[in-house]
């Protein structure tokens, strides 16, 4: 909507200036509803960056540029110039492989087991996990005194963290949280720590049980320096299998927001690759 503010406000300048010229002119204000309805409309479908639509409403305001009398900048032929961007993203074939005590070592694969986050770098790491809760860490000026990684020592480990934040605690906590379960932050938190690796897991208690994370778009150009994949249920129970308590429970006591329910090391060591494919 702000777009379509910008370009009318555009327009009703443009129009104004041909007006000033133009006595006879005289339908400002109908001309840029004319304008506002057309770039709003349904045929435009959204004007998503590179869609028809959005080639539609680019060919339009041009047009009317060039009715109001804009010349293109120097050394341009029109009112284009050419710029890149990242139009989405897609998993490239990340996978995990688990290294327990035991003789076998369960790999996984495949956007319903284990996904790259769209902000991942492409890496291959190995080493020990951690659970690390809900993965926040709330700064100290909002006096919540929350810490996921209070007495957790995850340097050169791969930290494991469950989507969203504590639901079972009182609103004010609960917005405060809120804040800080940006999937983007909880990597930074993870790698601010000297993580070398990140995994996400929809919990049992929490909406989409189990199910691994949609890709989804992400516009800033930079990745979070470090590797970080979403993971199904599935592969979080076998994570942690041999654990103090299975992830359901850890997940119920950390529901309370209580900021002293504390994280603990898994039993197995894993083998990370993710992948993301950036189309430009």
């Amino acid at each position: 909507m702000k777009r379509i503010v910008l370009v009318a406000l555009l327009l009703s300048a443009s129009l104004s200036a041909q007006q000033a010229e133009r006595p006879d002119l005289g339908r400002s204000a109908s001309t840029t509803r004319a304008a506002v309805e057309f770039l709003a409309s349904d045929r435009l479908e959204g004007r998503d960056t590179g869609s028809p639509g959005e080639r539609l409403a680019a060919e339009y305001i041009a047009m009317q540029l060039t009715r109001a009398g804009a010349k293109p900048l120097p050394g341009r032929r029109d009112m284009f110039g050419p710029f890149e961007f990242t139009a989405g993203t897609r998993d490239g074939g990340s996978n995990l492989t688990i290294r327990g005590s035991g003789s076998s070592s369960p790999a996984f694969r495949g956007a319903e087991q284990v996904q790259a986050l769209s902000f991942s770098d492409d890496a291959t790491v190995s080493g020990p996990v951690v659970f690390a809760g809900y993965g926040l860490v709330v700064p100290e000026s909002q006096n919540l005194g929350y810490d996921s990684y209070a007495g957790l020592d995850v340097k050169d480990k791969i930290v494991l963290v469950l989507h969203y934040f504590p639901e079972d605690t009182d609103p004010k906590t609960k917005a405060a949280l809120a804040r800080y379960s940006d999937l983007r932050y909880k990597a930074l938190a993870a790698r601010q720590r000297g993580a070398k690796g990140l995994l996400v897991v929809t919990g049992p208690r929490s909406p989409n049980a189990g199910q691994t994370l949609r890709m989804s778009f992400d516009t800033a150009l930079s990745g979070s320096g470090i590797p970080a994949a979403t993971i199904s249920g599935a592969v979080a129970n076998a994570l942690f299998a041999g654990a103090p308590k299975p992830l359901a429970a850890a997940q119920q006591e950390l529901d309370s927001g209580n900021p002293h329910v504390a994280g603990f090391a898994l039993p197995s060591s894993i083998d990370l690759m993710t992948k993301v494919v950036r189309e430009n």
